[in-house]
């Protein structure tokens, strides 16, 4: 990788330069094929995506479970899945990094707004576009038209439960991710 492929790669983009003015605490989740970049952390930014050698077997399988909830959710052939928003709220998520168009939610704004989409040949399209990088996350060695997306009444890192279920160890994730889950 050449020094100038490193200096790109630490340059703010538009998109970072966004999320660092939240001074809150907070994570970001970014959807599909961004989920596994560690460039968030060279500015940080905490996501639940990045690579990190030491996770915990439950922490893992929840995200693999979530990664598997979210890709069904937002494929073009979705009926009834729904997004798991109250999973991202109890992860302490705020914002979500897509460049896949998310449906209308209740519990999702747009505070980010992808000004690029035409394009696209297919939603999971990414674009190599350098024009106008203001809706855009640098990714790899190109820039990708992303929309930031908040979550409302996301959750602290740490909290207190009211009350507790006693669960079967078959039936938890499901309860986890049923739409009316509330941590």
């Amino acid at each position: 990788m050449s020094k100038r492929d490193v200096d790109r790669f630490f340059q703010e983009d538009e998109i970072i330069k966004f999320l660092k003015q939240d001074e809150s605490d907070f994570r970001i989740y970014p959807i599909d094929r961004l989920f596994g970049e560690s460039r968030f952390a060279s500015f940080g930014l905490e996501s639940l995506g990045g690579y990190h050698p030491a996770k915990l077997k439950l922490y893992d399988d929840l995200i693999n479970i979530l990664n598997k909830v979210v890709s069904k959710a937002l494929s073009p052939n979705n009926i009834d899945e729904v997004l798991p928003v109250p999973v991202w709220r109890m992860l302490n998520t705020k914002y979500i990094i897509s460049y896949i168009i998310i449906p209308p939610h209740p519990e999702l704004n747009v505070v980010v707004p992808m000004a690029m989409i035409r394009n696209r040949k297919k939603p999971s399209e990414l674009i190599n576009d350098w024009t106008d990088p203001s809706d855009k996350l640098r990714y790899l060695k190109s820039f990708v038209p992303v929309e930031v997306y908040e979550i409302s009444n996301n959750m602290p890192r740490a909290w207190f439960v009211s009350e507790i279920q006693e669960v079967s160890e078959q039936d938890i994730w499901r309860k986890i991710f049923e739409p009316d889950f509330d941590p």
